[in-house]
């Protein structure tokens, strides 16, 4: 990847007059070269005035999609960007000056298919975004913990997400059936195809979080229902769902909740959260017995045609830069040191047992023949515990047989 690529920076708006202009004047600041930026607005068939507001934007790209849903909105915005970096936020959102030129360099190792940056509030006013706030920055992932297999991590979301061009030909585009999760799924996806997931806290973006009591039930629904619809979309690689354990998990979240509502030492804030949090603890039991009577019980899924070759093998760096192997299809794990983790990098780009043996040699010191035994042993044990996606371990035994 060059060191500047052009970058497509894709907006679904839907009814977004509000803030819209707020989103595209931020991204107009951006200190990233204008002349390697292209801006696409896409049209969601909106009611009010947000085609017009955007349409005073010549820098902006404008296109109409009249099918509903977000994803469908994405991948059109996908098929007409011309960047070789398809960057994603909200039309909700407003982007840090700096947020390309922070987020970009995670792409920097080939084996990285995206990253996710971090997403904070933009000026909660009152409690519904004050509780929104708090529930995405603390608990958005926790429903995803009762599965048997839980094996991702973080969880990116389009508000904030840049993928190489090249993924979406390896993967497919947004399931357009989700209605929610969809950005979950295309995470999953990449990650499973073999590609390095990156979390860069520095390319911030800032999000106009929901606001109105009457939003509540729906974003309830849509953020537990398609979490469980994800579970049954992946059990072809072995994940299953605990619904008895999820409803009890529940019911003890609730009964730890009324215990501290009534402390006085809490503050108006800190009640008002958890007052929110019963309400959706609440909801979540009603949409667990939904999900578990429509997804297990009258196998209602569609997948929308999604298909796809998981190489069973997935990794995530740590802050340190080492990496957990893990493979799903007997559940090994496999917890990388500085050196295992360089010949994991290595093995990825498509060297063979020699050239990493001799390339290490010289990047650490030691006895030579000491590194030689521990690159050995290191990749014996990757071969041995299926450590290694089936294409580079294809190679790598065609290498040794020849």
């Amino acid at each position: 990847m060059n060191i500047r690529p052009v970058v497509s920076v894709i907006i679904p708006v839907y009814n977004e007059e509000a803030i819209i202009t707020c989103c595209l004047d931020s991204l107009e600041k951006l200190n990233y070269p204008k002349e390697l930026t292209e801006i696409i607005a896409i049209d969601n068939n909106s009611r009010d005035k947000s085609a017009e507001l955007i349409k005073k934007y010549p820098s902006v790209k404008y296109i109409f999609e009249a099918r509903k849903g977000r994803s469908a909105a994405r991948n059109t915005g996908i098929k007409a960007a011309n960047g070789e970096i398809i960057a994603f936020i909200d039309a909700d959102c407003v982007v840090s000056p700096d947020w390309l030129n922070n987020i970009i360099p995670g792409l920097k190792s080939k084996t990285t298919g995206c990253c996710g940056g971090k997403t904070l509030s933009y000026y909660p006013e009152n409690m519904i975004e004050h509780y929104f706030d708090w529930s995405f920055e603390s608990h958005a992932a926790k429903i995803l913990n009762f599965s048997e297999k839980y094996f991702i991590g973080p969880i990116f979301a389009t508000s904030n997400l840049i993928c190489r061009r090249e993924v979406f030909d390896a993967v497919g585009f947004f399931d357009e059936y989700m209605t929610a999760g969809e950005d979950t799924d295309l995470v999953w996806r990449i990650n499973l195809k073999g590609y390095q997931l990156n979390y860069v806290p520095g390319a911030v973006v800032y999000h106009k979080r929901r606001d109105k009591l009457s939003e509540l039930p729906e974003a309830f629904f849509q953020y537990i229902y398609w979490q469980y619809y994800l579970i049954a979309k992946y059990e072809n690689i072995g994940f299953s769902y605990d619904f008895t354990r999820a409803i009890r998990n529940l019911f003890g979240d609730i009964s730890g909740i009324l215990k501290n509502l009534f402390n006085p030492k809490i503050n108006a804030k800190q009640r008002g959260i958890d007052v929110f949090h019963v309400v959706f603890s609440l909801c979540s039991i009603v949409t667990t017995l939904y999900a578990w009577v429509d997804i297990k019980l009258l196998r209602r899924r569609s997948f929308n045609g999604l298909s796809f070759t998981a190489e069973k093998v997935i990794w995530r760096w740590n802050e340190d830069g080492e990496a957990m192997l893990v493979n799903l299809s007997n559940g090994t794990g496999y917890q990388l040191n500085e050196v295992s983790t360089r010949v994991w990098q290595l093995l990825n780009e498509g060297r063979n047992r020699e050239e990493i043996l001799n390339g290490l040699t010289d990047e650490y010191d030691g006895g030579a023949d000491e590194i030689r035994d521990d690159v050995n042993r290191i990749i014996d044990d990757f071969l041995k515990e299926a450590l290694i996606g089936a294409g580079t371990r294809e190679k790598l035994c065609k290498a040794e047989k020849a």
